[in-house]
C-alpha cells in the first residue's frame, strides 16, 4: 500500500439534499498526493430524475442510462477506504452519511472537515445565529488562489485536498489558531486568547459544501 493512500479526500454529487430518498451518482476518490483512486458516475436505484440538483451539478438521467449501479463498485469503493486512516471531505458529514447508505461505515477514521476549518480561519459571524456561518468550497479555494469547475467531484477532491493542504500549513505555523482566536475575542470580547478553546466557543450555520 503507497502511504500516500493512508490520506484520502472524497466527494459525491447526488440526486439531492435527503439522506433518506436521494442516492450518489458520482463518486470521487484521490489520495495524499492527488492520484484518482476511483472516479465514477452511478446509476441510481430509484430516482429516474433529479431536476433541482441537475441545474448544479449538470449531471443528467441520460448521461446515467449505461453507467452501472452502486453495487457493482461498493467492494472497491470498501478496501479504498479500509486502506485510510484519514478521511478529508468539504461538509464530511453529508459525505459521510451517503456512503453509510451503501453499507461503508467510516466512524473509525479521522475525519477532517475543511469546510468546518475553513469557517473558524474565514471568520463571518452571523450574530442571529451565534455561529460562523460554513463557507462554499468555492469561497475557500478562491481564497487560498485555486481555480476549478464547481459541482464536479472529481474537481471537487482537487480543490478541497489544495485547500486542506494550505489550511495544515497556517496550523503549523500556528497562524490559524492566532487567527480562530482572534474572530472569536471579536466576537465574544474573549481577554485570554489562551484559554480559548474554539470547538467549545464556536457554533457553525451552514451556509455551503
Amino acid at each position: 500500500m503507497k502511504e500516500a493512500d493512508k490520506l484520502i479526500v472524497f466527494d459525491t454529487e447526488t440526486t439531492g439534499l435527503d439522506f433518506e430518498e436521494d442516492e450518489i451518482i458520482q463518486l470521487s476518490i484521490i489520495n495524499a498526493d492527488g492520484d484518482v483512486l476511483f472516479n465514477e458516475y452511478i446509476k441510481p436505484e430509484k430516482k429516474t430524475e433529479w431536476p433541482s440538483a441537475q441545474k448544479v451539478h449538470g449531471i443528467s438521467p441520460e448521461m446515467l442510462k449505461d453507467k452501472h449501479g452502486y453495487s457493482e463498485y461498493v467492494d472497491e469503493v470498501r478496501k479504498i477506504f479500509n486502506k485510510a486512516e484519514v478521511i478529508v471531505a468539504y461538509n464530511n458529514a453529508y459525505d459521510v452519511e451517503m456512503l453509510r447508505k451503501w453499507g461503508i461505515d467510516l466512524d473509525d477514521k479521522i475525519q477532517e472537515d475543511v469546510m468546518k476549518d475553513y469557517a473558524l480561519y474565514y471568520g463571518e459571524y452571523v450574530p442571529a445565529y451565534s455561529e460562523f456561518k460554513w463557507q462554499k468550497l468555492t469561497k475557500c479555494a478562491e481564497y487560498f488562489g485555486y481555480e476549478f469547475k464547481a459541482h464536479d467531484s472529481l474537481e471537487d477532491v482537487r480543490a478541497t485536498l489544495f485547500c486542506y493542504r494550505k489550511l495544515e500549513k497556517l496550523k503549523e505555523s500556528g497562524e490559524y489558531m492566532d487567527r480562530v482566536k482572534e474572530n472569536i475575542e471579536r466576537i465574544w470580547g474573549v481577554k485570554d486568547k489562551e484559554e480559548v478553546n474554539p470547538k467549545k466557543k464556536t457554533g457553525m450555520m451552514k451556509g455551503g459544501g
